[in-house]
């Protein structure tokens, strides 16, 4: 299936913690996917609905109107998009990073908190 699609479906099941994912254009259609729906959750967010009725349920991909037949939106790219979010290495070194900017949000905080009020005492003195 080449070209641009006309849609991509993700069924997910959240009891079982999995989704398929199928793409489609005309009348063709084929299963490009399958991992832990706990990997995919992050990255597409209007999702999270669907998997907190926990019932089964089908996610539909589209492309706004101006963007229909856009060349970017293929088989390949989305086979990549979700081999990328399901990679282990990568949910690990997200976990990391999302961790690494918190310490530095804190330490942040922290120093400002410091030496803020330093900067406010010595203004006062002028």
């Amino acid at each position: 299936m080449e070209g641009p699609l006309d849609y991509v479906s993700i069924q997910i099941f959240p009891n079982k913690n999995r989704y398929e994912a199928f793409v489609y254009k005309g009348k063709q259609s084929e299963k490009v996917a399958a991992g832990q729906l706990e990997h995919l959750l992050p990255h597409i967010s209007a999702m999270n609905d669907l998997y907190d009725k926990g019932c089964d349920a089908n996610f539909d991909l589209k492309l706004a109107e101006n963007l229909h037949g856009a060349e970017w939106f293929s088989k390949a790219t989305v086979k990549r998009f979700l081999h990328i979010v399901s990679s282990p290495d990568f949910v690990n070194d997200v976990d990391t990073i999302m961790g690494e900017m918190s310490q530095l949000e804190n330490s942040k905080k922290f120093h400002i908190s410091i030496y803020g009020k330093v900067i406010l005492c010595l203004s006062n003195f002028r």
